[in-house]
């Protein structure tokens, strides 16, 4: 910390060593007052980290609900799927699957239905990046962008249904077009 201000040399002015003990004891007074403020912005900034982590939680429960139904309609095979990627984590289902094309052949194809999710505390944002891959074809990206807020978690539910249900539809008539 700080050392103790000396006292002035027997020849110096009282007056001046006066001075010079305020300019101290005020830059010291500054100095505790930033070190609060620092001390306050991080508390600021942690409650809004574990704040986005707990819209996280709320956003792979709601994923979670759509693989699951998914997998009841589509294939019981449709696995979910969660891990970091890209620096993002991601969340979604994976599916393997051996398919027959017209001339009889046996193939394996990959198909996806993942989520990229990128919560911004300072912002109060939350990106999610749909990937949809059906039978080793990949689909357009698309991106959704929303407060991290009740609003926001209702759009994004909509944002889920709607990519899921793209993803059926592209599955489901791939798979229509492997069997004609």
């Amino acid at each position: 910390e700080t050392e103790p201000m000396k006292t002035p040399a027997p020849n110096t002015n009282i007056a001046f060593g006066n001075r010079l003990s305020a300019i101290r004891n005020e830059s010291e007074r500054r100095r505790t007052l930033v070190n609060q403020d620092r001390s306050q912005a991080a508390l600021v900034r942690s409650a809004a980290i574990i704040e986005s982590f707990r819209f996280l939680e709320r956003v792979e429960r709601l994923i979670g609900d759509f693989v699951d139904d998914l997998a009841s309609v589509l294939s019981p095979d449709l696995q979910a799927a969660h891990r970091f990627f890209d620096g993002r984590y991601e969340s979604g289902a994976r599916l393997e699957e051996r398919v027959t094309d017209a001339a009889g052949r046996v193939q394996r194809s990959f198909s996806r239905l993942v989520f990229l999710l990128e919560p911004d505390s300072t912002q109060g944002t939350f990106t999610v990046e749909c990937r949809i891959t059906v039978r080793n074809r990949d689909h357009e990206s698309v991106v959704w962008t929303a407060q991290m807020d009740d609003e926001g978690l209702a759009t994004l539910r909509a944002f889920l249904e709607q990519r899921s249900l793209a993803f059926a539809q592209a599955w489901c008539a791939d798979g229509a077009r492997l069997h004609d």
